[in-house]
């Protein structure tokens, strides 16, 4: 039997070199509103011109999810569907996938999993959706692996702006403007959609080692963990940090570079910072 993993824009995936070609695999893009504009989070958009627009425009900026067919438009019965999506808590991705599941014909041939994080959180939960459908494990054990990887998770984060999270209720205002006007930069984690910020520092350098800093607090599993880091208009910062991560755990599996898409993009501002592992 084929499958197929469809991702939410979140994920910042926006390719399929993961997969074979018995593995199908698509993108259910989220929408964000600027005033009357809308920009579907596709890989078609430009991510340096919609950054410009948001930080620029004085209209109130909005999100909304993709519809249940956005996620099982053209179902097939002989495809098993793996729907994985951003953290419920933060957006209603995850209840259009569960949506699309109950209006299925087959519903036990489709997984919908909320990864309770997001960006490279997501591509790593794909990558081992990907490791347990080739190893041609059991549908429901295929399930367990991806609940166990997802708890397994961890997100550390660096942001120059909390302005986008408090402005759509994800983070309290107050603190939001105190971060604006002392010009601070935020380090922080985050689990099942709830955010915790750790430090609070002054300039880009202390945002790269707050951010190691908090990955050798958290990892257990320094020498095992695939790790994917997300950046919004700082590339060189992403590779300054993938090059501390290196020097500090050289025997890691792997860590890659990904530049966020439009959502991602959205609530991380300009020279946000994520590091998925």
């Amino acid at each position: 039997m084929d499958y197929k993993i469809i991702v939410d824009s979140a994920s910042n995936r926006v390719d399929d070199s993961l997969l074979d070609e018995n593995i199908g695999y698509s993108v259910a893009p989220l929408t964000i509103h600027v005033g009357d504009k809308e920009y579907r989070d596709t890989k078609e958009e430009d991510v340096a011109a919609f950054l410009d627009e948001i930080t620029t425009t004085k209209e109130k900026v909005k999100t909304s999810c993709p519809s249940p067919r956005d996620y099982l438009s053209k179902r097939k019965d002989s495809v098993r569907y793996i729907l994985i999506t951003i953290a419920s808590r933060l957006s209603g991705s995850f209840n259009s996938a569960r949506l699309a599941k109950e209006q299925s014909e087959k519903p036990e041939n489709v997984i919908v999993l909320d990864s309770g994080l997001t960006a490279g959180a997501e591509e790593l939960l794909v990558k081992e959706a990907v490791s347990s459908i080739k190893q041609g494990l059991p549908f429901e054990k295929i399930k367990e692996n991806l609940e166990k990887k997802r708890d397994d998770l961890d997100f550390v984060f660096g942001l120059s702006s909390l302005d986008a999270l408090a402005n759509s209720g994800r983070f309290p205002k107050p603190i939001a403007l105190l971060v604006r006007k002392l010009h601070r930069k935020l380090i922080g984690t985050a689990k099942d959609g709830k955010i915790s910020v750790k430090e609070r520092k002054h300039s880009r350098d202390g945002l790269l080692q707050g951010r190691l800093k908090q990955v050798e607090k958290r990892d257990k599993d320094r020498n095992e963990k695939d790790r994917i880091i997300s950046y919004t208009g700082n590339k060189e910062d992403a590779l300054k940090l993938k090059d501390r991560v290196l020097n500090r755990y050289p025997n890691i599996r792997s860590i890659e570079v990904r530049e966020n898409r439009l959502l991602c993009s959205f609530y991380a501002s300009k020279d946000g910072l994520m590091l998925s592992y």
